[in-house]
């Protein structure tokens, strides 16, 4: 299946910009015989766009949502948790239920965290470069050779 691509101008505003139509042979053909081809074209390019404008709607949310997680102070929900280890809520949920996370319950209902507490958390149990195993061990050989 080859593709063509049409240009079609606008003559009722000459301001617009020229809209490129990416057509198969077979809707191009259509057109030149006076169909309906180039609607169906156009359809394709404004559900193109819509779903851009989708995408880049979710990105700027996503974006509103890191921006208040950074202004947010000590305290943080399990939503932010979730938004600020990338961890899922069920894990989270599951995690405090076995006492894995830090956690706070006020009236034994609602979830808090703090953040310092959960930054602390996901940086214990670090592991090390093989440049600093590498030096441990030297260091550890020296000091057992000297005894």
């Amino acid at each position: 299946m080859s593709i063509s691509i049409l240009a079609v101008f606008s003559d009722l505003c000459p301001r617009k910009p020229k809209v490129l139509l990416i057509c198969t042979t077979q809707h191009r053909r259509r057109m030149e015989a006076g169909a309906t081809a180039g609607r169906h074209c156009l359809r394709t390019i404004k559900t193109k766009t819509d779903t851009m404008e989708e995408r880049i709607m979710a990105e700027l949310a996503e974006i509103k949502k890191l921006t208040l997680l950074a202004s947010k102070g000590d305290v943080l929900t399990i939503d932010d948790v979730s938004l600020l280890t990338g961890i899922s809520k069920s894990t989270l949920y599951k995690m405090t239920c076995k006492k894995q996370l830090p956690h706070y319950k006020p009236n034994s209902k609602l979830l808090f965290f703090n953040r310092q507490e959960i930054e602390e958390w996901a940086q214990q149990n670090r592991v090390n470069t093989w440049a600093e195993a590498e030096q441990k061990a030297l260091a550890y050989s020296v000091t057992n050779e000297r005894n």
